[in-house]
């Protein structure tokens, strides 16, 4: 048996035949627009645990951004704490953008027209900390500030002898661009240096104990990579919790191909064209040293191998073969959805995955379903002290359609496509009577007649047992190293009972669970080693996923239509 020291806990194998501990802590890991915040250096808002606690306090700690693309954070800022159907929180984000690193290479110069020593431009890109005037000083002759509902850059005079006129600003500007699934995954370096999904750990060290219990990489979710990376990460956190985490399909996706490629003969660069490439015209190879002028194509024939340029000049198409070539395709069939999911292997129970997105007209906000998918976690666990035993599943969500790309013809699906997709571990949503809605309670392990073992069927099932493996190890982990005498047996035998019949009372568990502490689970020389270990069976409380009435006709009633008839 390995040396052990500490608390510990794990799931075993279910027993089925056929968020009071800390609350709900979600966590969000990718990119907040601290550019825009002075001073994000002193506030330590780059890959370290951040707590927001409301929309103005957001916007003050890591800024804002309507480009959700772009600073991926801000839609969880949008959902938490801007959502028309009521704000939950707090949540606590890790941000990886580093406007020390993550910027453009040349400064970028703008010249404004001071008017009353005051001027303002629009970006979310700039870097506050850098903005400089030739011979002046930030605070000191000028400030700087941002309007967060604007989306402007304020510049104002200090002092006695105000800016006027045309003036010109120099400051960096993050990219994004720089940023990539590598980024997001990060890790721990041997100097102790965290960063992206690794920085996971520290939650529970700097924020007063508190316990990570749902994760989401925003955006990036939908990477493989990233989805692996998550998987790995919450699996006994500081080698003691266990999360869940949620994940999104992606709408794009890419796919290898056989293709027949050419060389024109007006090229002298000996590059190698698709037909297609050509067809879209040869305007684009001006720039590839051609050997004579040329025009628009107006035809190609791959079977004569000739292409006509203009009203008629032909050049020669020499075929040279196949190549596979990687092409951008669509996931936005259920299908296709369904497809990717496999060929992926998004199947972990302890995630859930959502496919498409959802849109809402009111606000012209695309939201992965993934992030209102803890927004209700949130709200469902809250409704029940904290303890996670209800699915955010039919709850209704801000948004008015479906969402699958912007180039889709997709006009969305009904509760019957829903159920299918449902059947095979992905959650989605559905216009249900006029309201959008979360659909499918299912891990992303789930399919439907498999024979896994029954705890990866119900979210609530997987999220409830990590629920009590972490506030059992919670609760005790001060008695470590202390005599585990009789007295202290029965002490954690009782306390732990109390805590399983309050949630048979709140209607977490079903049944009458109990914990057990065998002599046939803990021989001799385990307990010569310090090491003990308790049972806890318990059976979770089943969705009610459906139901279905039987309505049968009968024709007694007919008899009251003659009754006092002679």
């Amino acid at each position: 048996m390995a040396y052990k020291h500490g608390m510990y806990a794990y799931i075993g194998n279910s027993a089925a035949k056929s968020v009071t501990s800390a609350g709900t802590v979600a966590v969000y890991v990718g990119i907040a627009p601290v550019n825009l915040v002075k001073g994000y250096k002193e506030k330590k808002v780059i890959n370290n645990p951040t707590k927001l606690s409301n929309y103005l306090h957001a916007q003050k700690t890591v800024g804002y951004s309507v480009d959700w693309d772009s600073f991926t954070i801000c839609e969880a800022i949008g959902a938490h704490f801007d959502n028309k159907l009521g704000n939950i929180g707090p949540i606590y984000i890790i941000n990886v953008l580093d406007p020390e690193i993550h910027r453009k290479k040349e400064i970028t110069t703008k010249t404004l027209n001071f008017v009353n020593g005051r001027a303002e431009f629009i970006s979310d890109t700039v870097i506050l900390d850098t903005i400089s005037i030739a011979e002046k000083t930030q605070d000191v002759d000028f400030s700087v500030d941002y309007n967060f509902t604007t989306g402007k850059v304020l510049i104002n005079s200090l002092g006695s002898q105000p800016l006027a006129g045309n003036v010109t600003l120099s400051f960096y500007e993050v990219d994004t661009s720089l940023i990539d699934e590598n980024t997001i995954i990060g890790g721990k370096t041997a100097a102790g240096d965290y960063s992206g999904i690794g920085v996971l750990p520290l939650v529970y060290n700097k924020m007063q104990g508190l316990i990570p219990n749902l994760l989401s990489c925003l955006k990036y979710n939908e990477n493989k990579k990233v989805y692996n990376a998550m998987v790995t990460a919450i699996q006994k956190i500081n080698d003691q919790w266990d999360a869940f985490a949620v994940a999104d399909i992606p709408l794009t996706g890419e796919a290898d191909t056989n293709t027949d490629i050419y060389k024109y003969s007006g090229d002298v660069t000996g590059t190698f064209y698709t037909s297609e490439e050509i067809k879209t015209g040869i305007t684009a190879f001006a720039n590839r040293l051609l050997s004579k002028p040329i025009g628009t194509v107006s035809a190609v024939s791959t079977t004569a191998n000739t292409v006509t340029i203009g009203s008629g000049n032909s050049e020669t198409l020499t075929s040279f073969g196949t190549v596979k070539k990687t092409v951008e395709t669509t996931i936005d069939t259920n299908e296709e959805a369904m497809a990717w999911k496999v060929d992926n292997a998004y199947d972990s129970e302890r995630t859930k995955v959502f496919w498409p997105q959802v849109y809402d007209a009111g606000t012209e906000r695309i939201f992965h379903c993934s992030t209102l998918g803890i927004v209700e976690f949130m709200r469902a666990d809250n409704e029940h002290k904290n303890v996670p035993c209800e699915t955010c599943s039919n709850k209704e969500i801000p948004a008015t359609s479906q969402y699958f790309g912007k180039n889709s013809t997709n006009q969305g699906f009904d509760r019957a496509e829903a159920n299918n997709l449902n059947e095979v571990g992905i959650s989605t949503a559905y216009s249900d009577g006029g309201k959008m809605k979360l659909w499918g309670g299912h891990t992303a392990k789930f399919r439907y007649g498999s024979d896994d073992d029954v705890r990866c069927v119900f979210d609530t099932y997987m999220r409830t047992l990590m629920h009590l493996e972490n506030t059992f190890q919670k609760r005790h982990s001060a008695e470590i190293d202390k005599p585990f005498s009789p007295a202290k047996r029965d002490s954690i035998l009782n306390y732990e009972q109390n805590e399983l019949d309050n949630l048979v009372a709140i209607g977490s568990l079903v049944g009458e669970p109990k914990i057990y502490f065998l002599a046939s689970e803990n021989s001799t020389e385990d307990m010569v080693q310090g090491d003990f270990k308790f049972n806890i069976p318990v059976t979770t409380t089943p969705q009610f996923k459906s139901a279905t009435a039987e309505v049968n006709y009968t024709d007694e009633g007919l008899s009251a239509l003659t009754e006092g008839v002679e």
